[in-house]
């Protein structure tokens, strides 16, 4: 029987845990989530247009790598998880974005309430 606790990666284009499919679904469709908003720079008054369109660019750029990691199909039900429980262990594949990701979730979702987010990583468990 599977336990109902576990987040199982999901494929591109399947449905994740929390019924939204996951980037690149079999329509090609593929809409910016909410904590997309945080690409929009402000302009700095001594930047020149040159400078802040690299800059938008490389932001972009992170943020599709970012949004092409196994984890991020899951973001949502993670951060849900994390507010239910005072701690929480999640397993997945190497380069799946654990350590990467999950702190910046968790800091983007206002979790840490201005303090600082740690992620530990024990050999065993």
């Amino acid at each position: 029987m599977k336990d109902p606790r576990r987040i199982e990666p999901t494929p591109t284009g399947a449905p994740s845990a929390n019924g939204d499919r996951a980037p690149g679904g079999a329509d090609g469709a593929k809409s910016a989530p909410s904590h997309h908003s945080r690409l929009h720079e402000r302009a700095r008054p001594d930047d020149d247009p040159a400078a802040a369109a690299a800059r938008r660019a490389r932001k972009l750029v992170l943020q599709r790598v970012r949004d092409s990691l196994p984890i991020a199909a899951s973001r949502d039900r993670l951060i849900a998880e994390i507010r239910a429980r005072e701690t929480l262990i999640v397993v997945g594949e190497t380069g799946s974005g654990k350590t990467t990701q999950l702190p910046q979730y968790a800091h983007e979702a206002g979790l840490a309430g201005g303090l600082a987010v740690a992620c530990t990583q024990p050999r065993r468990v």
